[in-house]
């Protein structure tokens, strides 16, 4: 809970978030993405994440009651520098995460489900968690968040 993280609160059941992300990672495990709070035991990011070796993870982290786990897939250190669109797709506590890449391709990586949604916040956030580096750039672009009033 130590990222750097620009967050809106959201009261809509139904609402779409979706940030652009560039970035120039330096160290293993500098990510960015979009976070999506509820409180420290119910919480949702998803990101890039780089691993210099290669490959890095696209991944989504789900934390409910405290238990996190993380659904990944390797991404190419190639397209890590690149351009990278994350999208949260939230209806009454079900999210549907998205990311669109390189020449458009858009896939899904995960739905899942917070609990105990009775506030909610949202946006796009960075973290370079070795605490030994002097952290990275990223760039975050075309944020944004439409809510669906009911």
């Amino acid at each position: 809970m130590t990222a750097h993280a620009l967050v809106k609160d959201i009261s809509a059941k139904r609402f779409t978030c979706q940030a652009t992300i560039e970035m120039k990672p330096s160290h293993t495990y500098d990510q960015a993405g979009i976070l999506l709070y509820a409180n420290d035991d119910h919480w949702l990011k998803t990101s890039v994440e780089y691993i210099p070796d290669g490959p890095s993870h696209l991944g989504a982290v789900v934390t409910s009651f405290g238990y996190s786990d993380w659904s990944t897939r390797d991404f190419s250190n190639e397209e890590v520098n690149g351009p990278l669109t994350f999208e949260l797709v939230y209806t009454d506590g079900d999210v549907e995460v998205f990311f669109e890449y390189g020449d458009g391709r858009r896939e899904q990586l995960r739905i899942a489900h917070l609990h105990d949604v009775s506030t909610l916040r949202v946006g796009p956030y960075a973290c370079s968690p070795d605490t030994e580096a002097l952290g990275f750039k990223v760039t975050i672009s075309d944020w944004t968040v439409i809510e669906e009033l009911t």
